[in-house]
């Protein structure tokens, strides 16, 4: 085994002679290198795990990026040496799968490396891997890129094994294969068309026509969308997703975006050449306002969220007329309103229109006290939507309903408490008049019986005093969290906080820095605690 190693070895002289060329490293650094591989290689001759192989790639691919980054007026040896480490990352591997064959993740950066500096053996990589690794996603990988070098045979000829391989989950292995033989039939003359369509129908009949996988269907039919010879094979995919999926929501979102697409299934009709997109707009509304009587109840949230996503997406375009946007914010009030009526609203887009209410306080107060209502019924566990409740009753200076619905949020959102608390003190002190009420919060949060929350609060309670009222006042809430509170519930950075206050002072006091470090060392041990005490004793203070 040292043997192979100092054979392997023996091959770096041209890097290091490349190296030292370029002038890229001191002797002192080149010797380093040469110790540090020497390391590596001993350690992968008789390691019985892959870290230590990943380990030594990691090492190598670092160099070559720092090397590739450094500047140096021979390009031919640049050129060399760049080739010469990305060999030694592709021996590397290939000596780490001939003893890990069964890591897929050693196999997948492989391919990366590959796809990066040796794009032209990544097919032959593939192939060696699907010897060892059958999963739907390994097959699907490979044929992906072989269809983005347009080798649709060979994507083809791995999508059959792999469907042959695969036989129960062999579904998207078909949808990739009817892509795949589309794009392929796409440069055939009529009758090579006319046999790519009848060969796809034939697959989708046997492995897709029944699978209630509605949402891989969709996927497919967005894929080939643009495959104007396939437009057929697409409505009948279409016709038999109505038949057995007009309860879901994926099937309608995707005949709407096909409206709008231009790409009309109503085969029946006589449709123009060129369908304007104010047409198409208007029956891509009219197709999501429908299904909201066909979608199961279930699937309601989806569709508003699907309907509203796609028109805030359309009203932030910049190409749209004047006349589409007012169709656009037309559609989306009205969506709005029946979404919150229905309390099919997903938080985020609740919490959307309610801030678009926000913004006419006056004018929907009532309708934004009935939102917030609604909300904490309906999303309890939403930080935003507290922080909005919050900043109204702010603003109304109602306090009580401030007090009762931060409960509600901590309670509903025990997680969350540290969070919740540090927004409601942020809220208060934006305003000078509220200060003692936040004040109040940070004493509610110190004294919690919640560990965490008073852990993450005691170093903030201590900063927000001293910098407010003085380092006397913080020097005395430290003595009270001291006397009032056990060291199993004190927090190292709240001694790391004390610290860093005395030390801004001008004349800090030394014993109080000294009993944050004792008590701190401890209880946290001298290992922990041993980065708090940056300030130099007093006698050093007398030296300086």
């Amino acid at each position: 085994m040292a043997g192979s190693a100092e054979y392997r070895n023996e091959k770096f002289i041209s890097h290091y002679e490349h190296i030292t060329k370029l002038n890229l490293l001191t002797d002192e650094e080149l010797l380093t290198l040469k110790r540090k591989r020497s390391f590596f290689e001993v350690s992968v001759q008789n390691s019985t795990e892959v870290k230590s192989f990943i380990d030594y790639i990691k090492y190598e691919i670092a160099l070559m990026r720092k090397f590739k980054q450094m500047e140096y007026d021979d390009e031919d040896n640049g050129r060399a040496l760049q080739i010469a480490l990305s060999h030694h990352v592709r021996d590397l591997f290939r000596l780490a799968l001939k003893k890990f064959q069964d890591k897929r993740k050693v196999w997948e950066h492989y391919i990366a490396f590959c796809k990066q500096k040796s794009p032209n053996i990544v097919t032959r990589i593939y192939e060696d891997m699907l010897h060892f690794h059958h999963k739907t996603e390994d097959y699907i990988e490979a044929a992906e890129h072989e269809m983005s070098r347009k080798n649709f045979e060979q994507a083809s000829n791995i999508l059959i094994q792999g469907i042959g391989n695969n036989k129960e989950s062999s579904d998207k292995l078909v949808a990739v294969y009817i892509e795949c033989s589309l794009k392929q039939g796409e440069d055939q003359d009529e009758s090579g068309k006319a046999a790519t369509l009848l060969q796809v129908s034939k697959f989708y009949a046997k492995f897709l026509q029944n699978s209630p996988n509605v949402e891989l269907q969709c996927e497919l039919l967005r894929k080939i969308q643009n495959f104007d010879y396939a437009l057929s094979f697409q409505n009948d995919v279409l016709a038999n997703l109505m038949q057995v999926s007009s309860g879901q929501a994926v099937f309608w979102n995707l005949l709407a975006l096909r409206h709008l697409d231009g790409i009309y299934y109503e085969t029946e009709i006589e449709i123009p050449a060129k369908i304007s997109f104010h047409e198409r707009l208007q029956t891509m509304i009219k197709i999501y306002e429908k299904s909201f009587n066909f979608v199961y109840d279930g699937e309601k949230e989806k569709i508003y969220t699907f309907y509203i996503n796609k028109l805030l997406e359309l009203d932030g375009e910049k190409k749209i007329s004047n006349h589409c946007l007012k169709i656009i914010r037309q559609a989306l009030g009205k969506v709005f309103s029946k979404g919150l009526k229905e309390g099919k609203l997903s938080d985020i887009h609740f919490n959307y229109f309610l801030k678009l209410r926000m913004l006419e306080m006056e004018k929907n107060r009532e309708v934004i006290e009935e939102m917030l209502a609604i909300g904490e019924n309906l999303y309890p566990n939403s930080m935003e939507f507290f922080e909005l409740a919050f900043r109204y009753y702010l603003r109304e200076q109602n306090h009580e309903k401030i007090a009762e619905t931060f409960k509600l949020a901590v309670s509903s959102n025990e997680k969350m408490a540290i969070e919740l608390y540090r927004f409601l003190c942020a809220v208060y002190l934006s305003n000078s008049s509220e200060e003692d009420k936040a004040r109040s919060a940070m004493i509610e949060a110190v004294n919690s019986s919640n560990k965490k929350l008073s852990e993450a609060f005691q170093p903030y309670y201590i900063e927000y005093h001293a910098l407010t009222d003085g380092i006397e006042k913080a020097r005395e809430l430290y003595h009270n969290l001291l006397t009032t509170k056990t060291m199993n519930s004190l927090s190292l950075e709240f001694f790391k906080m004390m610290i860093k206050m005395e030390e801004i002072q001008e004349k800090p006091d030394e014993k109080v820095i000294k009993n944050c470090y004792e008590r701190a060392s401890e209880h946290f041990g001298k290992e922990n605690s041993c980065l708090l005490y940056t300030s130099p004793s007093p006698r050093d203070r007398q030296k300086s």
